[in-house]
């Protein structure tokens, strides 16, 4: 078969299929468009690399987006050299095995589809009552490699195929900054992989047509008919037993169910009965509806973080979240959340929390006037325990210690100046350009402090000195900054402050949760009883250039005024309307794009970065530094 693969007809077809109008480049850097005459240049190579068993696919990128349906989804950047001769390789295989399909299998396959497979469901509806549908639970990622490999064999006796199907099962992949061989499913965004899942399940499809069920399956949705509900209830458990037992598969029951056949949307489209005939009817795409009082970050990537400011219930509805007060109801998709922050009074069921537990979200909790009260986080976040023990022994290690704190009280000073030097251009104040020189001295002091106590003195100094300045590029009526006042803030500047602060303090800590460190071991914040402590050190980093940034815009653009406070409790702090202005606004400045270290990148990636940093800095000893605004 290897002569298949690199026979002309073959290259020429995989030459037509790839789209490079808009000319991408793969993880290697290669350009679509100069991957064929890469490949030419290397052929003889690349043969004997597969003969000899010895190609190794490089490293995929793995990465999430969204698409149109608000879904997230984990798609891949291969090398284009591998993307290429996997498209080789999925044009052979394919002709292979379509014929070997079932009629009733209806993805991934050419003359196949959306629209045949409505027309032949639309069929099946005319004679049965009832639909049990089966959607098969994370699907692309749960397939096991030695079983579909076992199914390919069947058919492919081809030890060179074999071998190069193999390498790209078990590619190397990296997510999240970390590099992994995969050992489990098939990763999506490789052409392969559609042809692979319908190989897999082939024998599925075998068994319901031996069994004489009328169904079609599209994908991991599988439709099965039937005249009576009691049938129908028969094969929901006897698929429930043959993908555990066969293909060591789950049905995910949050979405799988007993229907009447003509109430439900297949694909997209609904049957309607008409008369004595059925038609087959689009279904408009509907907007995903938001509570207004939720706001989010822009749908990029899967950064999203929801801030409920208004009091109601959450509970789970099917697959999604629902929140519903006396004004109205509003289904949250789950798969465009990545945290919940509570700022209201809201009621919880427990069918809510299993949700947030089973999809790995944390949920934070405040308190009306912003203060952190704590926070729900699932059982099933896991900690490396090496990582928590270098962590511990480089706490008590005081020179370690002492040079991560004052790497981090380097980079927040520096960030707290570059502030302070940037209104200085604008306004060109003699007084700021004392209070620079002065936050100068403490900036150099950094690296001459011998104690940890040493270096806390001059922090506390250079922050003082940062807060006397904002009175000289904060020229407003509303916003009068005397000195920094906390629980309770006693102006509108320090409630600001307070409950930005508080807001990336959660965020940080959020991103800590989603990695192997262990929040409550800090470096500069004494750990002691505190439950966090290290997303406190990070977060200083960044609350000059995020929060005090923000703080400064909206004040200057007249964006929010004295109107957006209220006094309560012997305190200043922000009313509702205030606390969406200032939530929406910090999550615009976290998803500006920045050129950091040669590239574009969010202040929310750069965050994750630094995170990434320190974790690699503890468990490899590698160079540890943190982010200067520049």
């Amino acid at each position: 078969m290897i002569e298949q693969l690199f026979s002309k007809s073959n290259l020429e077809e995989a030459q037509a299929s790839f789209n490079i109008k808009h000319n991408s480049a793969g993880y290697d850097g290669v350009l679509l468009s100069d991957v064929f005459e890469y490949f030419d240049l290397n052929r003889e190579e690349i043969i004997s690399s597969i003969l000899e068993h010895k190609y190794v696919c490089k490293k995929t990128m793995l990465s999430e987006m969204l698409n149109y349906k608000g879904k997230r989804r984990i798609i891949a950047k291969m090398c284009s050299i591998d993307r290429y001769i996997s498209r080789l390789l999925e044009q052979v295989l394919a002709k292979k095995f379509d014929v070997l399909f079932s009629d009733y299998s209806y993805a991934y396959r050419k003359n196949y589809g959306v629209t045949k497979a409505v027309e032949q469901i639309k069929e099946y509806i005319k004679d049965n009552d009832f639909v049990c549908f089966v959607d098969i639970q994370d699907f692309f990622d749960e397939i096991d490699h030695e079983l579909l490999l076992k199914e390919v064999k069947k058919y492919i006796k081809d030890e060179d195929i074999i071998y190069l199907i193999t390498c790209f099962l078990k590619c190397e992949i990296e997510y999240d900054y970390i590099s992994s061989i995969k050992n489990k499913g098939i990763i999506q965004g490789n052409s392969l992989s559609p042809l692979l899942s319908n190989i897999f399940l082939n024998s599925l499809d075998k068994h319901l047509e031996n069994k004489d069920v009328s169904f079609v399956r599209f994908a991991d949705n599988i439709y099965m008919f039937f005249k009576t509900k009691d049938r129908a209830y028969n094969y929901l458990n006897h698929m429930n037993q043959v993908l555990k037992a066969r293909y060591d598969l789950q049905i995910n029951k949050g979405k799988s169910g007993i229907f009447p056949s003509h109430d439900i949307i297949y694909l997209g489209y609904r049957i309607e009965k008409n008369k004595n005939h059925y038609e087959i009817i689009k279904v408009k795409r509907e907007k995903l509806q938001y509570y207004s009082s939720w706001y989010i970050s822009p749908l990029r990537y899967s950064h999203h973080q929801y801030h409920i400011i208004n009091d109601g219930i959450l509970r789970k509805k099917d697959y999604h979240i629902l929140f519903e007060n006396d004004e109205q109801k509003v289904n949250l998709p789950i798969e465009v959340v990545d945290h919940i922050n509570i700022h209201s009074q809201v009621v919880f069921t427990s069918s809510f929390f299993n949700l947030m537990n089973q999809k790995k979200l944390v949920v934070n909790l405040f308190d009306q006037q912003g203060n952190y009260i704590g926070q729900f986080i699932p059982n099933n976040q896991t900690k490396a325990v090496y990582t928590t023990l270098k962590q511990a022994n480089i706490y008590q290690d005081k020179e370690h210690r002492l040079m991560i704190a004052k790497k981090m009280v380097n980079a927040s000073i520096h960030n707290e100046r570059s502030n302070m030097k940037y209104y200085h251009k604008k306004t060109k104040d003699k007084q700021l350009l004392q209070e620079i020189e002065k936050i100068t001295q403490q900036l150099q002091l950094v690296n001459e402090a011998k104690t940890y106590e040493e270096l806390l003195l001059i922090e506390a100094r250079a922050k003082q000195i940062y807060y006397n300045s904002l009175q000289f590029f904060i020229k407003d009526e509303d916003f009068i900054f005397d000195k920094r006042t906390r629980q309770p803030p006693q102006d509108n500047i320090n409630a600001l402050i307070s409950f930005g602060n508080t807001i990336l303090y959660n965020l940080i800590a959020n991103e800590i949760y989603k990695t192997s460190l262990d929040i409550r071991i800090g470096y500069l914040h004494a750990s002691n009883a505190r439950k966090q402590s290290l997303n406190l050190d990070l977060a200083d980093i960044f609350k000059p250039i995020i929060i005090d940034r923000t703080i400064f815009t909206i004040i200057h653009k007249k964006i929010i005024s004295n109107k957006h406070f209220e006094q309560k409790e012997n305190g200043i702090y922000l009313n509702k309307e205030g606390k969406s202005i200032f939530i929406h606004q910090i999550n615009k400045k976290l998803y500006q794009h920045i050129n950091y270290n040669g590239i574009s990148s969010t202040y929310y990636t750069i965050i994750r970065n630094n995170i990434y940093v320190l974790q690699q800095h503890i468990n490899n000893n590698q160079k540890l530094k943190f982010y200067k605004y520049q």
